[in-house]
């Protein structure tokens, strides 16, 4: 019987460990100096690029050793090929032996075929240690891995719990006591009825002065849908009547005249700006003027270099005049996308984009708009 020296080996399987070691984070998620204001702000951005980067090198790691296992892989096969040949060889070798009566031809034959199964036994010894190098990549090339998503994760943490500004923004607001609550929702329940979410359950109250029209405050009352979703009511309190912000610029216009807009200086020019982009939605929602990532209401799924990058492209927004109109330029996040937006805004309160920037798209943020003059956070029903 003619022994052949197996000539299997085992498989690696590199395919997720590829998938894992190709998460790269984008140059620009880490590129640029953070230029944003205030010193824990800049802390923690710092902090979380810091980190973001050093994944990014681990990955680079992780991909070499995974390219350098696979090149080790390849050479195992042609070995593995080459073996399978010599030990095929010096089988035809023995059988030839067995089958010639002269014995000098035998041992010569039997002779051969122990070199060229000496030689298959070789290239399966350096199989076998290349098999052991290729372990040991893939081994360390997985655990760099997770070792940088272990990062990433450590800086989404720092992102979204660090020294972060309060997501709803704190300039202006002032929370309502239980009694002006009270009333504040008494004085908005008229203004529900024959609306789909009249049922909603409010809650928490706040007011911001509106210094663009006078003695009117903008309210804001906190809703849970009667199918869980959040949202918000708001509404312009100029003493003895009540307007409900409801996403149409119409409301805004009727209100400018009713309630005598003065838009005298750049910071009441700012403010109204901001009040009006708040106020209005178009098709993908309300048009939101971002000063900070915590502006934003992001989804789970939001990966820490997304969330950084974003920050570094906002803008500060900045006041100008153009004859008796005045210009704005800020960052605005509508539908997904980020931008830089140039804006005119005319004395009696028309307020056009004239041009505008695209920075990202396809945000992992969570959909805002308005639905029978609330304005919700979540999945349109």
């Amino acid at each position: 019987m003619t022994k052949k020296p197996c000539m299997t080996i085992t498989a690696v399987v590199l395919s997720t460990l590829l998938v894992g070691a190709l998460l790269l984070f984008p140059p620009e998620a880490i590129s640029q100096e953070s230029e944003t204001t205030g010193q824990n702000q800049s802390d923690y951005l710092t902090a979380a690029k810091k980190l973001l980067e050093e994944g990014r090198r681990l990955n680079l790691e992780a991909r070499r050793k995974t390219d350098e296992a696979k090149l080790i892989n390849e050479e195992m096969a042609a070995l593995n090929k080459e073996a399978g040949r010599l030990a095929a060889e010096g089988g035809q070798r023995l059988d030839d032996a067995e089958r010639t009566p002269w014995i000098p031809v035998k041992q010569r034959l039997m002779d051969e075929a122990r070199r060229l199964f000496g030689l298959a036994n070789n290239l399966q010894d350096q199989i076998a240690r290349r098999q052991t190098e290729v372990e040991r990549l893939s081994a360390e090339a997985e655990n760099l891995v997770k070792e940088s998503k272990d990062l990433a994760r450590e800086a989404k943490n720092i992102v979204d719990t660090g020294n972060l500004p309060s997501a709803a923004p704190s300039k202006g607001w002032e929370p309502l006591g239980a009694a002006e609550t009270a009333t504040a929702k008494e004085r908005l329940l008229p203004e529900l009825s024959g609306r789909s979410w009249r049922a909603a359950l409010l809650g928490n109250a706040r007011r911001m002065r509106l210094p663009f029209y006078p003695n009117a405050f903008l309210i804001e009352i906190d809703a849970i849908t009667s199918d869980g979703r959040d949202g918000r009511y708001s509404f312009v309190d100029a003493g003895n009547h009540i307007t409900l912000i409801d996403g149409n610029a119409t409301t805004i216009h009727n209100l400018n005249g009713r309630l005598s807009l003065s838009l005298g200086d750049a910071e009441h020019a700012e403010a109204y700006l901001r009040f009006f982009c708040e106020s209005i939605a178009a098709g993908h929602g309300p048009f939101k003027i971002v000063d900070s990532i915590a502006d934003l209401p992001w989804l789970p799924s939001a990966e820490a270099d997304t969330i950084v990058s974003a920050q570094q492209k906002i803008v500060p927004v900045t006041i100008g005049r153009s004859g008796d109109a005045w210009t704005a330029v800020a960052s605005i996040y509508y539908g997904g996308m980020l931008f830089a937006a140039n804006f005119e805004i005319d004395p009696g309160g028309n307020v056009r984009m004239i041009d505008d920037s695209l920075y990202l798209e396809k945000l992992p943020v969570a959909n805002v708009y308005f639905e029978m003059g609330l304005r919700i956070t979540g999945t349109p029903g």
